[in-house]
């Protein structure tokens, strides 16, 4: 068993380092395969048409900016209390456990997956600055372990997060009003029925358990094929810098002192808290959105971080890695619009719903979903062209709506693996490039099939 899959990721491993690009290439690249799809394959009045088009593509890049902002302050947010000196210490100290390449791989992947359970940026920047200290840490200490498949390891927040309590879906059908911006009449769907749900708990709980199994057998055979985190030029970071309190408060000015001491940001982040607390404690915490998420994480970065400045700093960081979302979600903004415009959403829907039954829409949903998050790799995004369809069809089949939206949840982060796009922050903190973990990602993707299946389908 460790030598199949070990051969199947050596073999991802060698296709993703001569051909996989860089995200930005793969959005501009998937951007050309989507117009060309859409002008052999659109609905009747758009078919064969190149001008009309190419202004619905170019009318669709700003229409998810509103939304591309929320997803930088998730990434910020969750950047900057992942960055807090109370975390960091935690990791610093966690990663001094992993005393063999097993657990190594094993301490990483478990820390970035309950990480990314609790908030997608959290997971991704504790899983990226987890997988950088046990590489440092077994450096140290002669621990041969793989810093690539450490890499794929901290990435697999991304994978969980979708039925975290972070999700985007999920928590964007907890009450009628987000229902009714995509045109679905519905009370809402409580959180028991989704996140809470027997599926997803069954899902996650299984993943907790095999995806350590399955990269610690991904780990090359020969130790002289490690690939250490030396070779990425990976050097030791001060986990508190930007966050040591100033020697001399004293002499700072009114001004600087607000902004130096720990004053400001606490009151701050404590008068947010309690907002956030109130909200939840008025709607329960089944109706939680993503708002109430966002709320909290900016409030304990404000309480966690020893200044008004540090959480600054720390956010200026967060910023940089927000770059490749800034650029690139026009572009997926883009082919979301043209997808939806040009018909060829509903048309692959349409065709899942001539298929499909009550039983088997789950999986086929799944499906989609993971199929569709290639092009537009954004939950939210996903979620408002193939959010309505999903429900539709799920009223029409008379099937599980909380079902129906976990199984969409996870196809969208299913693919994730596959769709470097939100790596972007990991391989800045990591020093690692694309090509240096889709390998190990793609494969643990293709391992995982037969779990989702097994769930939605047979459960």
């Amino acid at each position: 068993m460790k030598t199949m899959i070990n051969r199947l990721s050596v073999f991802l491993t060698q296709v993703a380092e001569r051909w996989v690009p860089d995200p930005m290439t793969i959005a501009i690249l998937l951007s050309f395969i989507t117009l060309l799809i859409a002008f052999f394959g659109a609905s009747n009045e758009l078919q064969y048409q190149a001008l009309p088009l190419l202004e619905l593509w170019s009318g669709g890049l700003w229409k998810l900016l509103p939304f591309a902002m929320q997803m930088c302050l998730v990434l910020i947010t969750g950047h900057a209390l992942a960055s807090t000196p109370f975390v960091q210490k935690g990791i610093v100290k966690l990663s001094t456990l992993g005393s063999t390449p097993n657990k190594a791989i094993a301490l990483t992947t478990l820390t970035a997956m309950l990480a990314g359970l609790i908030n997608w940026g959290l997971g991704l920047i504790v899983g990226a600055f987890m997988a950088r200290e046990v590489g440092l840490a077994c450096q140290r200490q002669g621990i041969k372990v793989h810093y690539p498949l450490l890499g794929a390891a901290g990435y697999t927040g991304l994978l969980v997060w979708h039925g975290g309590l972070s999700g985007t879906a999920p928590l964007k059908v907890t009450q009628a009003q987000d229902l009714g911006e995509i045109g679905i009449t519905l009370q809402g769907i409580p959180l028991d029925q989704t996140l809470f749900g027997t599926s997803n708990l069954i899902l996650l709980g299984g993943l907790l358990i095999i995806i350590p199994v399955v990269l610690q057998l991904m780990s090359p055979n020969d130790a002289s094929e490690f690939r250490e985190a030396r070779e990425w030029q990976v050097s030791e970071q001060p986990n508190d810098a930007g966050h040591s309190k100033e020697d001399s408060m004293s002499q700072l000015g009114f001004v600087q002192s607000l902004e130096q001491g720990k004053s400001l940001s606490l009151v701050l982040g404590l008068s947010l808290l309690i907002s956030a607390l109130v909200q939840i404690n008025s709607i329960g915490l089944s109706k939680l959105g993503l708002n109430h998420i966002n709320l909290l994480a900016l409030s304990l970065g404000l309480i966690l971080h020893p200044s008004l400045k540090s959480y600054l700093n720390a956010a200026q960081e967060a910023v940089q890695n927000c770059l490749g979302i800034i650029l690139q979600f026009p572009l997926y903004s883009g082919i979301m619009a043209l997808m939806s415009g040009a018909g060829l959403t509903t048309a692959l829907t349409e065709f899942i719903n001539s298929v499909a039954s009550a039983d088997s829409l789950s999986t086929l949903t799944f499906l989609m979903a993971g199929l569709v998050n290639l092009f537009v790799p954004s939950g939210g995004g996903q979620w408002a062209v193939q959010g309505p369809l999903v429900l539709s069809s799920a009223q029409e089949l008379n099937a599980s709506l909380g079902e129906a939206v976990i199984a969409f949840a996870h196809g969208d982060a299913w693919t994730n693996l596959l769709q470097p796009f939100w790596a972007l922050p990991l391989l800045a903190i990591t020093g690692l490039k694309a090509k240096d973990i889709v390998g190990y990602t793609a494969s643990l993707m293709i391992i995982l099939g037969p779990w989702y299946f097994f769930v939605f389908y047979c459960l």
